[in-house]
């Protein structure tokens, strides 16, 4: 198989990520907002079925590539770093109401950043300080949106 062929094989798995995370995420908010009158559930509707649309085009598209035979490494290799980074996800999901969200997206930022590849201690705190910087004084302090904090020295994160 050539090299381009290898890599277009590869990234047509990636192309499920995106479709069935939207649709995971719209399941759970479904489940959440169950009594919220029909009017208000009109939009997610839409985007569900825009969203299987989606995914059964890029199923369609990728029938033969999508799958290599059960238990080889080739397939085992392509689940275990997007695997890891939902487990990044769950862990940082899990610390925000103990942490509060500033600290706990600057530590979330920080260590994606080094899972993907940025050693750099300069990038890993810079990158993270700036986006968590700017989410804080955008949604906590211009907005005035509740997020969950924690409070350190007498300053609230």
């Amino acid at each position: 198989m050539s090299e381009k062929a290898e890599k277009k094989s590869t990234n047509s798995r990636g192309e499920l990520f995106v479709p069935a995370l939207m649709a995971g995420f719209l399941g759970v908010y479904l489940f959440q907002t169950a009594d919220a009158p029909r009017v208000a559930m009109v939009w997610p509707y839409i985007i569900i079925g825009f969203t299987s649309l989606l995914l059964m085009i890029v199923l369609f598209n990728n029938r033969e590539k999508l799958l290599p035979s059960a238990g080889s490494k080739e397939s085992r290799k392509h689940y275990k770093k997007p695997a890891i980074l939902i487990a990044l996800t769950i862990v940082y999901l899990t610390a925000l109401p103990f942490a509060g969200f500033t600290l706990s997206s600057f530590i979330y930022l920080v260590s994606v950043l080094f899972f993907l590849g940025v050693h750099s201690v300069f990038q890993l705190i810079l990158v993270p300080g700036i986006i968590c910087a700017f989410l804080y004084l955008s949604l906590i302090k211009a907005m005035q949106i509740s997020l969950p904090s924690i409070e350190l020295f007498g300053i609230s994160f």
